[in-house]
């Protein structure tokens, strides 16, 4: 699937942002009330039909919906604001498809014991239910057991993953309806008194002086393509234009506008990785018989083309999931590119990368393979500190096992020799912003110790 609707110019990055169009205050045409629609039992959206086409309703009804997802929870807040971030975390029990899996559970144990209680909320990074987003009923109880088990650390802000739009060719590839059907039920939660957040494609919210960004990076990746000289080219309804990316334009004019604070940006695709799924312009889904095969469009070059002129200039950090691991890369001194998609699973490094264009590009600082883990960020005023937390994959299941040992393996023979902890473990960065300054990061440390 390389583009979902005609191409339409809509987004531009850099030079480019002073040709954007303002977004409409509405849409012209009504949603049939005939495609109103949610999972409930076991069934699904209504098909398109010859008199009312819901497929198309459906798209502009839950796009137009995103429009709000604009959040400002922690807003004039003087004290210090903390957050958890963790990426790939919808990993389920063996046998039991509503059930969260060890991984998760685990790492939400160790997470809720770093915060000691106060923490204010968790950002999770795509991949939110495996393996191929909300089909059926079970994957439906499987997200709000996800929910609920989040819901003592605070409110929950969401992207999407690649899983969360479906992976499997032809028996469920990746479909805009299908991480819709996740919006609409993270919004159903919402109203039944869930604090789940982040149920748009593009979202933002203020934490203390600073912001946070979410990006629905799969859009960026599988429809959009970098424009001939500037900006970026995007799939939408050329008579309308798709309302989840105009809300992406509104970001982008946001990021660049000037700040207090720092900035954070969120998606689920990393920048720079040294992982099995490739970086920004080299993503791939599947190694078939040696054969990659890729994510869309040149294969992430549309949002490496965001991240390299419009994040990377603005944002104090990126953080992103994807591939099972934990690293951290400086892109300059003022930017750090942080995975962290060990919330649930491991996986190895990439067998392309040891020596690949991310070393070139950028100092990866700290990485970690075949342990799980998660970021805590603190953000105070004009200050911000990044936790990098790791622990021991669990093993009890077979499944699990299976995966730590394919992990060490894969890593044994990329990186030989490399020491592996066995035992939590946790590295510290600060960023400091001064007289108006974009702020530096220090060098990486030691964590205080946990008591």
């Amino acid at each position: 699937m390389r583009t979902l609707f005609p191409l339409i110019v809509l987004v531009g990055c850099a030079s480019g942002l002073s040709k954007l169009r303002a977004p409409p205050e509405e849409l012209a045409d009504p949603v049939d009330p005939a495609c109103e629609w949610a999972v409930d039992e076991a069934d699904l959206p209504p098909e398109p039909g010859a008199e009312v086409d819901c497929k198309d309703q459906r798209r502009r009804l839950m796009t137009r919906r995103a429009v709000s997802g604009i959040f400002s929870d922690f807003g004039g807040q003087d004290s210090a604001v903390r957050l958890l971030f963790l990426g790939d975390a919808g990993v389920r029990q063996p046998g039991n498809e509503a059930a969260v899996g060890d991984g998760p559970l685990a790492v939400h144990d160790h997470a809720v014991r770093v915060c000691g209680g106060e923490c204010d909320g968790v950002v999770l990074l795509g991949d939110n239910i495996y393996q191929h987003g909300i089909n059926e009923a079970v994957d439906s109880a499987f997200l709000r057991n996800f929910a609920e088990m989040w819901s003592d650390v605070g409110p929950q802000y969401y992207v999407p993953g690649n899983h969360d739009w479906g992976t499997f060719p032809i028996v469920k590839p990746p479909h805009l309806d299908r991480v819709q059907r996740e919006l609409g039920e993270l919004r159903r939660l919402a109203a039944q008194g869930l604090d789940v957040r982040g149920d748009s494609h593009f979202w933002a919210t203020t934490v203390g002086e600073g912001r946070l960004v979410g990006l629905d990076t799969n859009y960026l990746v599988r429809a959009c393509r970098p424009g001939d000289e500037d900006g970026v080219r995007c799939a939408g309804d050329a008579r309308r234009r798709d309302e989840g990316l105009v809300r992406f334009h509104t970001l982008i004019e946001g990021l660049t506008a000037p700040g207090t604070g720092p900035t954070m940006v969120v998606g689920h695709h990393p920048w720079l990785s040294h992982g099995e799924h490739g970086q920004a312009g080299d993503y791939w889904d599947y190694n078939l018989l040696g054969v990659k095969i890729g994510q869309g469009p040149k294969d992430g070059a549309a949002l490496r083309r965001v991240l390299d002129e419009v994040v990377g200039p603005h944002a104090a950090l990126y953080l992103s999931g994807h591939d099972h691991n934990t690293q951290v890369a400086r892109v300059d001194p003022g930017t750090l590119a942080v995975v962290v998609g060990a919330g649930g699973k491991v996986t190895g490094p990439g067998k392309d990368t040891a020596d690949g264009e991310a070393r070139a590009l950028a100092e990866i600082e700290s990485e970690s393979f075949c342990d799980l883990g998660f970021a805590l960020v603190t953000v105070q005023q004009a200050t911000v500190e990044l936790q990098i937390h790791t622990l021991p994959a669990p093993t009890a299941s077979q499944k699990d096992a299976e995966r730590v040992e394919e992990c060490l393996k894969h890593r044994e023979k990329r990186r030989p020799g490399e020491s592996w902890a066995q035992a939590p473990t946790c590295t510290r960065w600060t960023w400091a912003q001064e007289d108006g300054t974009r702020g530096t990061w220090s060098e990486p440390g030691p964590c205080p110790v946990l008591e």
